[in-house]
């Protein structure tokens, strides 16, 4: 600044990252018209520089600010919502999936598999991403742009990034489930840049691969890539080598799911992507490398960027990868203009320049977490008074700190997003991450060396081998200690800014006079909030939440009184997606309860019952009921010896039981009949659907009845022996299916609103349109959870209020 007016703005890459950001996050939540945007922003700018002639640096300082802010808002607008009229984010919202001709080019190398790997997944599955160039859903194509996420299964051909690839492909949107507070799968997709996804057989795709001139660098990074993976494979096989792989070269596809466990449990997860510290670790030591044979500092920083960015591309392009180069090399480029790198500084610089190239990474688990953590250890690692210590107190001490720190830091955010958070990750840190140093400096030189020969550098193999166990042994020792990681209740937005501000008046040290006051305000802010949601007044509604768990069912039921009753637990006919743990565990931990006073398994199938086994994990369960139909199921075996072993009650119930939910709530079961029912035809499957629980609940002078799977025989059979009443709100059998929601059943008990869980796009059919059309013969409105995700009702005396997480009109 001119005439020493003012001191210099400190750390303005910081302040300027976070109004950019806020900017983003802002145009996120409420969006704006860009044209404004673009006129205010030139005249911001126009005025920072007026105010900075006229030496007055605050006021420019602030308009600057305002003007980032205008940025990351007009650069989130422009990603989320491409201009390009040709960008495949522009298809209908209700696009459904479709068989297409495609055709792109291959953006990145190929996710496949490593032969023999211990957690490779599909065999013969390779995964693409493609820049797309043409699509053709009819006779005609048409020109598109945008990310496609493709899955070829039984596949033999080579794909290599650059080729151009045309074939067949059954392509969808990217759904996932849709519930409140839940994980977000389109966005997620959104994130990667990924705006439709397919999948096809190889043999059936017809395809055509065409390699593109000039895309030669790539393909050689892509396989020299290939070829470390092959030989480190070879040379390390196992839970070792899938580690060593992970750490290295960023590819996971060959961990267990029970070494992922270990490292999540133990507070050491992050060592299993490719983090700041092991591209620091490569640079630092290149550094070291070129100073020691006298290349002046200058040169040697700029080699080191290179180095960088070759590593980035080396181990794949990941979000986590390119974020560990960016901040890298923002330290690099400050020694290059031989200035002392601030961490902060730095650290503003690669937030731009991540956020200017995708500002929806503000939403990605691993962004927040990279720099919560690095932001906290930054503001630990020069105030911590160790100068008198001796070296090895010194370091001791530094590293508790910093490792302290980087838990602190991330805390809300793993609460968020994973619903834990490690204790015991302090300590685990102190020994595995130095480990993880020479296994990422003594594996990238290793992994060089066997692709030039495969025997590698004798000896360091075992070496390795030895490293990677004791990391994979380390971590699990930590994650079984008592209390090594907690389940927790996931903070609310104010809870995390409060808990953030206390952080910031703890670190500010111009704060000094009302430091101590402020943090022991938020403080008590803090524990406020806390307590309003671990004791919240009583409410007077029932509410009914119809969770979005694909083709099943799992429906929560919170009474007025405060009693909480899971009806089913859905889940799906493999093991490749819990249900339990990633749907319905997460949604009973978002309402801030876990303890469940009832859980009723309607009946012992998959879409009903395997998402029940993470539910008795982690939850407490105090009575557990079902139709008194075994199954051989191991789900079911689960459930009956873990029950047992916990002494929880399981009963078998029939027709007539009842259950008080609450002052005003009851519970009754209007079937199975006490023998069951025996259907006159139909297979075991059908036999198993008619003896479903059937639910009637009673709020007052309301009705809401709950009808498992059970189909026409059964429905007959309850309009028989009923009385069956008029209810407010029906959930419709069986996902909709043509066995069920016959035409007398739905005329003795006229739903006003039916909701049916089914899965989006699913294989059955679901819901089949002559049920529809009977339901809205009745006068019913229709929910369902592929169009609406969760739909919650909530029942306050003669009133009913129906929420669905997406608004559309109801059918």
């Amino acid at each position: 600044m001119e005439g020493g007016t003012s001191q210099p703005v400190p750390r303005p890459l910081l302040g300027f990252a976070a109004a950019f950001a806020a900017g983003a996050l802002l145009a996120d939540r409420w969006g704006s018209p860009p044209v404004p945007l673009l006129a205010v922003l030139a005249a911001l700018l126009l005025t920072a520089a007026v105010w900075w002639r006229a030496r007055q640096p605050a006021a420019a300082l602030f308009a600057l600010l305002a003007a980032f802010a205008l940025a990351g808002a007009l650069r989130l607008l422009a990603v989320a919502h491409p201009p390009d009229p040709t960008h495949l984010a522009h298809l209908p919202t209700d696009w459904t999936p479709r068989r297409c001709r495609l055709a792109g080019r291959i953006a990145a190398p190929p996710e496949e598999p490593i032969p023999d790997a211990p957690g490779a997944g599909v065999p013969d599955r390779l995964v693409l991403r493609l820049e797309a160039e043409r699509l053709a859903c009819s006779p005609e194509a048409v020109p598109v742009t945008g990310g496609v996420r493709l899955a070829l299964y039984e596949a033999r051909g080579e794909y290599r990034t650059g080729d151009r690839v045309e074939g067949t492909f059954l392509l969808r949107r990217p759904r996932g489930t849709i519930n409140p507070g839940g994980f977000d799968y389109r966005r997620f997709r959104q994130v990667q840049g990924v705006a439709l996804e397919g999948w096809a057989r190889e043999t059936q795709a017809e395809l055509a691969v065409e390699p593109v001139p000039g895309a030669w660098l790539h393909r050689a990074i892509a396989a020299l890539r290939k070829r470390m993976l092959l030989r480190l494979q070879e040379a390390v096989s196992g839970e070792e080598g899938a580690l060593l792989r992970a750490i290295v070269l960023g590819d996971r596809s060959g961990l267990s799911e029970a070494t992922v466990t270990a490292f999540r449990d133990s507070g050491t997860y992050h060592i299993l992507a490719i983090s700041g510290l092991n591209v620091s670790l490569l640079a630092g030591a290149f550094l070291l490398l070129l100073r020691g044979v006298r290349v002046p500092a200058r040169a040697s920083a700029a080699a080191a960027v290179l180095l960088v960015v070759f590593y980035a591309a080396l181990a794949g392009g990941s979000p986590s990868v390119i974020r560990a180069a960016v901040m890298t090399a923002a330290v690099l480029f400050a020694l290059m203009l031989e200035r002392q790198a601030d961490l902060f500084n730095s650290l503003g610089l690669a937030a731009l320049l991540l956020l200017a190239a995708n500002p929806l990474s503000l939403f990605d688990a691993g962004f927040q977490l990279t720099f919560a953590a690095t932001a906290a250890i930054a503001a630990v690692a020069d105030r911590v008074p160790l100068t008198h210590l001796p070296r090895p107190a010194r370091w001791l001490l530094l590293s508790l700190a910093v490792s302290a720190a980087a838990t602190l830091g991330t805390l809300p955010i793993l609460a968020v997003h994973f619903q834990r958070v490690s204790l015991s990750g302090v300590l685990a840190n102190l020994l595995i991450v130095p480990l993880s140093g020479v296994l990422t400096a003594l594996g990238m030189l290793e992994a060089l060396a066997l692709a030039l020969h495969p025997a590698g550098i004798p000896g360091l193999a075992d070496l390795l081998r030895l490293v990677a166990a004791s990391q994979v042994g380390a971590a699990r020792l930590f994650a079984a200690l008592p209390l090594a990681t907690l389940q927790v209740y996931p903070p609310t937005l104010l809870m995390i800014a409060t808990y953030y501000g206390l952080a910031l008046s703890l670190a500010v040290r111009s704060l000094t006079r009302w430091r101590l006051p402020l943090a022991g305000l938020l403080a008590l802010v803090l524990l406020g909030q806390v307590a309003w949601k671990v004791w919240p007044p009583r409410a007077s509604a029932l509410t009914v939440t119809f969770l979005d768990v694909g083709e099943g069912d799992s429906i929560l039921v919170e009474g007025s009184g405060g009693g909480l009753i899971l009806v089913d637990g859905g889940g799906v006919y493999d093991d490749r997606f819990d249900v339990g743990d990633r749907i319905v565990v997460p949604y009973i931990l978002s309402r801030w309860r876990s303890r469940l006073d009832l859980i009723v398994l309607t009946h012992p199938q998959p879409d009903h019952l395997n998402g029940l086994q993470a539910v008795l994990r982690r939850l407490t369960v105090a009575e557990v009921w079902e139709s008194g139909i075994p199954s051989p199921a191991p789900a079911y075996r689960f459930l009956v010896e873990t029950l047992r072993a916990r002494g929880v009650p399981l009963r078998a119930v029939a027709a007539g039981a009842t259950r008080r939910v609450g002052p005003d709530t009851e519970l009754t079961v209007l079937h199975p009949p006490p023998n069951l029912f025996v259907p006159r035809r139909g297979s075991r499957a059908s036999r198993v659907n008619n003896n479903s629980v059937v639910l009637l609940l009673r709020h007052r002078d309301q009705r809401l009845l709950l009808t498992g799977d059970i189909e026409a025989e059964a429905e007959t059979h309850l309009v028989a022996n009923g009385p069956l009443h008029p209810v407010m709100a029906l959930k419709v059998p069986h996902h909709g299916s043509r066995t069920s929601s016959t035409a007398p059943f739905l005329d003795a008990i006229r739903p006003s609103i039916a909701v049916i869980q089914v899965g989006f796009a699913n294989r059955f059919g679901h819901p089949h349109p002559d049920v529809l059309a009977r339901l809205q013969a009745v006068g019913a409105r229709v929910f369902r959870t592929d169009r609406h995700g969760a739909v919650r009702l909530l029942l306050d005396g003669d009133l009913l209020t129906v929420v669905p997480t997406v608004e559309l009109p109801p059918e």
